[in-house]
C-alpha cells in the first residue's frame, strides 16, 4: 500500500458480504446485539454483546455520542397528471441553519436530489395539509445541473418540522432494498436523539437503550453529546480506483462550550460512539490546529487538512485554542463544516477507541476502520462473517481500542 493516501486503491479494501447477512430491522432490546471486541495489545478477537460494553471499556472513560435526529427528508408527491416526483432534502439553503430551518413557519429552501424531474414542469408542486391550508413546491436546477434548489411555502402556520412530519418519511438506506415501514421512524432514531437535521443515523447508536446508557453512568463513565448532520453523501458508493478522486461531501458540527470544558477535564480514554462522532472529534482537532490565534474562524476542515498539515499539538492544547476562540468571538457554541476523510496513515489525534458496525466493502468508512486498525480489518471482518454477525445499519457492532 503507497504511503500517499490519494493513491490508495479502494480494490484493497473489498470483501464478500452476502445479500442475506445486511440486517433488515434491529435487535431487540438493542443492547442484545454482538459486540465484537478487538484490541490491539491481544490477538484474539472476542464475542461479548452490548449489554456487557461497560466490561470491555478502558476505566473511566468519556463516551462521545452524536445526538443528531434523522428527519423525514423523502418526500413523494403527485402533480395532477398522476406523475410520481420524489424529492430528496440534502441540506438547508434558507434559513442555512438547521434549527431555524425546521422551526420555521412560512418558507425555506433546501438543496435536494430530484427523483422523475422531467415529469415535474414548470409548475409547482401541492399539497393539501391535514390542519389546513397548502403547501407548495417550486424547483430551480442547480448550477452544476446534478441538484436542486427546492422552494418549500405553506400557509397554516405550521412549523417545517411538523410540515415533514406529515409528507416526509424516514430514508433508510438504499442497500436495504425494501420500501420503508412505519416501524423505521423508531428503529432508525437513537433514544438520544435531539437535534433535527440528519438524513442518515449514527447507527452505532442504535445499540443504546437508556438502561444501557444507566449502567454505564453507574459503572463510572462519562457521557458527552455532540451534534454532526449526517447529509446523503454517506451513501454515495466510491467509485474511483484510488481515494484521491473521491469528493468527500461537507457535514455540519455544532459543539458547545459546555462539551469542549468537559472534554479539556477528562483524564481518561475518550471513545467515539460511531464514525460520525468520531469525525467529529478529529474534525475538532484540525480545526483547532488551523486556528492563528485571532477571532477569525477557518472556513472548515476539509478533506486533505491532516495530511497536509503538520500539527504537533496536544489535545489538550487544541481545546484550550478553541476555547480561547469561543471567548473572543463571544460565542457559546463552535459550529464548522467538515469533509474530513480519515484513511490508512491517518493518527488519531482526539479519539482513543471507536465504537462502530460493520461497513460496506470499498467504502470511506471501512478505510476509517483500516486507519485504527490497520490491516487487521480482514480478520476482524472475517471473524464476523464467520461468527454470523449481522452487517449495516441495523446490524451488529464492535469495538475498536488501538494501543496509544
Amino acid at each position: 500500500m503507497s504511503d500517499n493516501v490519494e493513491d490508495i486503491q479502494l480494490g484493497e479494501y473489498l470483501y464478500p458480504l452476502p445479500s442475506e447477512r445486511i440486517a433488515q430491522q434491529p435487535v431487540y432490546p438493542p443492547e442484545a446485539a454482538k459486540l465484537l471486541v478487538w484490541k490491539s495489545d491481544q490477538k484474539p478477537i472476542t464475542d461479548s454483546t452490548f449489554a456487557d460494553l461497560a466490561a470491555w471499556l478502558p476505566a473511566h472513560s468519556t463516551l462521545v455520542f452524536n445526538d443528531t435526529k434523522v428527519v423525514p427528508a423523502r418526500v413523494v408527491l403527485h402533480k395532477k397528471s398522476g406523475a410520481r416526483v420524489e424529492v430528496f432534502l440534502l441540506e438547508p439553503i434558507a434559513p442555512k441553519v438547521y434549527e431555524q430551518t425546521m422551526t420555521t413557519t412560512k418558507t425555506c429552501k433546501w438543496l435536494c436530489l430530484v427523483g422523475n424531474a422531467k415529469k415535474w414542469g414548470d409548475e409547482p408542486l401541492e399539497y393539501h395539509l391535514e390542519q389546513g391550508g397548502r403547501l407548495s413546491l417550486t424547483h430551480e436546477a442547480t448550477t452544476d445541473g446534478r441538484n436542486f434548489t427546492v422552494e418549500f411555502t405553506w400557509d397554516n402556520g405550521q412549523s417545517f418540522s411538523s410540515i415533514l412530519q406529515e409528507v416526509g418519511q424516514i430514508p433508510i438506506p438504499p442497500y436495504l432494498n425494501r420500501d420503508t415501514k412505519q416501524e423505521d421512524a423508531i428503529w432508525y432514531q437513537t433514544v438520544y436523539a435531539h437535534w433535527e437535521g440528519s438524513v442518515a443515523a449514527p447507527t452505532a447508536g442504535l445499540h443504546f437503550s437508556q438502561e444501557l446508557l444507566a449502567a454505564l453512568k453507574e459503572h463510572g463513565q462519562q457521557l458527552l453529546y455532540t451534534t454532526l448532520h449526517v447529509g446523503a453523501g454517506t451513501f454515495l458508493p466510491v467509485k474511483t480506483k484510488t481515494i484521491g478522486g473521491h469528493a468527500m461531501h461537507a457535514e455540519r458540527i455544532v459543539v458547545q462550550r459546555s462539551f469542549l470544558e468537559q472534554l479539556l477535564d477528562t483524564r481518561g480514554k475518550i471513545v467515539a460512539v460511531g464514525t460520525t462522532s468520531l469525525r467529529s472529534l478529529e474534525s475538532l482537532y484540525w480545526y483547532g490546529a488551523l486556528l492563528d490565534g485571532s477571532s477569525t474562524s477557518p472556513q472548515g476542515v476539509q478533506q486533505w487538512t491532516p495530511y497536509n498539515l503538520k500539527c504537533c499539538e496536544t489535545r489538550e492544547q487544541i481545546l484550550e485554542k478553541i476555547l480561547k476562540q469561543l471567548t473572543l468571538r463571544g460565542e457559546e457554541a463552535l459550529e464548522l463544516s467538515t469533509s474530513l476523510l480519515i484513511a490508512p496513515t491517518y493518527r488519531l489525534r482526539m479519539a482513543d477507541a471507536l465504537i462502530t458496525n460493520f461497513h460496506q466493502p470499498g467504502s470511506t468508512l471501512l478505510l476509517l476502520v483500516a486507519a485504527i486498525v490497520g490491516k487487521d480489518w480482514k480478520r476482524i471482518y472475517q471473524h464476523a462473517l464467520d461468527s454470523q454477525y449481522r452487517f449495516l445499519s441495523y446490524g451488529d457492532g464492535c469495538i475498536l481500542i488501538p494501543e496509544n
